[in-house]
């Protein structure tokens, strides 16, 4: 949404690596998902977006919001922040200098996603399809 937008932009220009940060509309995501270094997923919306298990299935690791929604999907799969300068600026720098770190939580994250079946994935993308329309 443009609130979270604007927040991201005023962050992002003062963060020390910001030239390597990309921030994309929608339209744009589902092709760069696959090779970004990492994600930052700002939604505390109730859905899983099919982009972010793109991301976790070519291995870019997620940092996205702590909800108990997210929590119960991703378990620690992911990297969870609060939506501030200090805590997503510390999930940013972690990934970027410690390879290990974000090596393991992308093993971890494209393990989970080889076990989702295809039914786990169907009902997935329906609950996608319906939520948005039923609120």
């Amino acid at each position: 949404n443009n609130k979270q937008s604007a927040f991201l932009k005023s962050e992002l220009s003062r963060y020390k690596y910001k030239n390597d940060v990309v921030v994309v509309n929608e339209d744009k995501t589902n092709v760069l998902c696959t090779a970004a270094y990492g994600i930052i997923y700002l939604s505390s919306q109730q859905k899983i977006e099919l982009n972010l298990l793109t991301a976790l299935q070519s291995r870019v690791p997620l940092i996205l919001p702590e909800t108990e929604y997210l929590k119960s999907f991703f378990n620690e799969n992911v990297i969870y922040a609060d939506i501030n300068e200090t805590a997503l600026s510390q999930k940013m720098i972690l990934l970027y200098k410690d390879e290990n770190f974000r090596n393991e939580i992308t093993a971890k994250a494209h393990s989970m996603i080889s076990e989702i079946s295809a039914k786990d994935a169907a009902e997935l993308v329906l609950n996608t399809i319906i939520k948005p329309s039923m609120s």
